[in-house]
């Protein structure tokens, strides 16, 4: 926490100016699926062909960089979002342009049309010859579970492949050149032979000097400074782009959105008016987070794999695994109060509101857990947006079933905090999970589950959770639903430990349940139908099969034969801890302890944690910091 006064100035400025400035609602969910056309990332000399790439690569000694949108069979649903994200934040920024155009042969060529439908073929991304894709496919790698978009791959100038880097969730100019500098220290001499090892320039070096202030007081986190110098540009594109990103931060984002619309009316504006149009439109990647400009946390690079932008860092201090994840929660834009970047919408567009809210909910328990690590004037006022918006039941699609069981649950773990750590907030905490369970006992269904989407055993174990944490402050559920409850998870538990995904049958193999077994196994302790030993069980199976779980936490859909997706990766860690903490003594302490030291390796280069892209940074973030909090309760 700092001390001297003048480092808290501009940090106290920017939570002020978010409390007194109207927010923007933004997109209330995910861009529609359709093909979606931008000039972003245009300015790169795309080769569409490989064989082309080849001939180039040979004719000029260069190697090829080939941007690979989709792996051949991928399972990730959301393609298109994600390939905007690249092509609006690495791909349109003006020293990778320059790299890639002169030292590389640029190659942009996808094993699969970014929407399954196959519409979106003119004007997107080339795709293999369907005769050709599995041979090419197979000869680099680009298979799916092999590589996991976002990422690319580094051939040399005979077309052997050199290195891969994929499963990426930043997109930025710093980041991307110290990967790069690591990738060519490495395998330079395959790359470039005898030439020169060429270097990506910073945004800096390539910006106009009167811009260098103002990047440098948004890298430094003071986006209040950094906005006024950036006013004082305004015939300047970078800093219209820029601007508009550090009034969304400060809470202005209907200003933000103004400035960014001035683009469209300069001339010479690329590539950063197509960048403005692209967050206009909400496909681009720093309303999302895959675009940061705050300096990044110290020594995320050091001991990380090449091949993912994941640090895979050794434990560190709680305090200094979560302040970089909290400043990522205190910088991401809110709309009416609420994250928004989660487009998790398989329950339908309708049920997006209640995503938002349970996202958000999650969000304002990590921010709560952490508001010691930062100063109280930073997260106070943060806090108080999100809860204010919680509190707002008009903030619910109240009609929708398939995900508002998320949004009261997941509000019932905050108020279930607020009311214990805030004095100031206990009353009207206390009366909200009042209310919030007298919602979940009206949704219980007959047979004494819970649905989302379907009914199934997990909502119901988490929901169980929730129930738990709010009877300890005062907000009791009526016995005999608890009992129906533990009924109705009692009859499909298999002998074994094993959990259906639904409320049917049991799976033979116990890796199948998993992801789901400690909150299946929590919620039947809660209802008071298991004991010690069997949590232990569950927790154990969870812990064995981890690997196979982490290997496809970055797709957005079901991914490999055991069904498991990537989405409920954080669910089901958060399930972990949760369960965990039941136990006493040495399992407690050994299982927390093993999560912690999980959950410090999959760190993001940015400090923040990410599972499905569909479901969002804010999201994996807030999961991983509760999970944080609960190894140290």
């Amino acid at each position: 926490m700092p001390h001297d006064p003048r480092a808290l100035a501009a940090p106290l400025a920017l939570a002020a100016a978010a409390l007194l400035c109207p927010t923007v609602l933004l997109a209330q969910g995910p861009p529609p699926r359709r093909p979606y056309r931008s000039t972003c990332g245009n300015a790169i000399r795309w080769e569409r062909d490989h064989a082309r790439a080849l001939e180039r690569a040979e004719k000029e000694q260069k190697p090829i960089f080939w941007y690979v949108p989709a792996a051949l069979s991928s399972p990730m649903d959301r393609r298109q979002e994600l390939h905007w994200v690249q092509r609006g934040a690495i791909y349109s920024d003006p020293a990778v342009i320059e790299l890639l155009n002169e030292h590389f042969v640029p190659l942009e060529l996808s094993f699969a049309p970014l929407l399954d439908r196959g519409d979106d073929s003119e004007g997107g991304p080339a795709v293999v010859e369907k005769d050709a894709r599995r041979a090419l496919a197979e000869r680099y790698g680009l298979t799916a579970r092999r590589f996991i978009e976002p990422g690319f791959a580094l051939l040399d100038a005979r077309g052997e492949l050199v290195h891969v880097c994929d499963r990426l969730s930043l997109h930025e100019n710093r980041w991307f050149g110290r990967r790069l500098a690591r990738i060519f220290a490495e395998h330079g001499k395959a790359l470039f032979g005898e030439r020169a090892i060429p270097r990506l320039r910073t945004l800096g070096e390539v910006l106009p000097p009167v811009l260098s202030g103002g990047l440098a007081a948004m890298q430094g986190g003071d986006h209040w400074s950094a906005e006024k110098e950036f006013a004082m540009q305004p015939e300047q594109p970078a800093a219209l782009f820029l601007r508009g990103a550090c009034l969304h931060v400060l809470g202005r984002g209907d200003e933000g959105d103004a400035v960014w619309k001035k683009l469209g009316a300069l001339r010479d504006a690329e590539p950063w008016s197509g960048k403005a149009q692209l967050e206009l439109d909400r496909w681009g990647p720093f309303l999302l987070g895959y675009e940061r400009y705050r300096k990044l946390p110290e020594g995320t690079e050091r001991g990380s794999e090449l091949r993912t932008s994941a640090t895979g860092a050794a434990l560190q201090p709680r305090e200094e695994l979560s302040r970089p994840a909290l400043w990522f929660l205190v910088d991401m834009p809110r709309s009416r109060g609420l994250y928004r970047d989660s487009r998790y919408d398989f329950g339908g567009s309708d049920s997006l509101p209640n995503v938002h809210v349970a996202v958000s909910a999650l969000a304002a328990l990590a921010l709560l857990e952490g508001r010691e690590l930062l100063h109280p004037e930073i997260i106070a006022p943060v806090l108080d947006e999100l809860r204010s918006a919680l509190l707002d039941e008009q903030q619910l699609a109240a009609n929708d079933e398939d995900e508002i069981v998320w949004a009261h649950a997941c509000r019932a773990l905050f108020f279930a905090r607020s009311a214990e750590l805030e004095p100031e907030h206990a009353a009207t905490a206390k009366a909200k999970l009042r209310e919030i369970v007298q919602a979940l006992a009206s949704s219980q269904l007959d047979g004494g589950g819970w649905r989302h989407e379907y009914p199934n055993a997990f909502t119901t174990g988490f929901v169980l959770y929730a129930l738990q944490r709010a009877g300890a402050q005062g907000a009791t559920f009526p016995p005999e639903k608890l009992a129906s409850a533990g009924e109705a998870l009692a009859r499909v538990r298999g002998e074994s430990g094993s959990w259906p995904y639904g409320f049917g049958r049991p799976p033979k193999q116990a890796i199948s349940s998993a992801c789901r077994a400690p909150w299946c196994e929590l919620g039947l302790a809660v209802a008071e139908r298991s004991d010690a030993k069997r949590l232990e069980q569950a927790l154990a199976l969870a812990f064995q099969h981890h690997d196979a779980l982490a290997a496809v936490r970055r797709y957005d859909d079901h991914s490999d034969e055991h069904h498991h997706g990537g989405f409920f990766f954080w669910f089901d860690m958060l399930g972990r801890a949760a369960c965990a903490t039941q136990l006493t003594g040495a399992p407690r302490t050994r299982y927390l302890a093993e999560l912690e030291a999980q959950i410090a390796s999959m760190r993001e280069v940015d400090g923040t944690w990410i599972d499905s892209p569909e479901v969002g940074k804010v999201y994996g973030t807030a999961m991983a910091l509760i999970c944080l909090s609960l190894t140290v309760q």
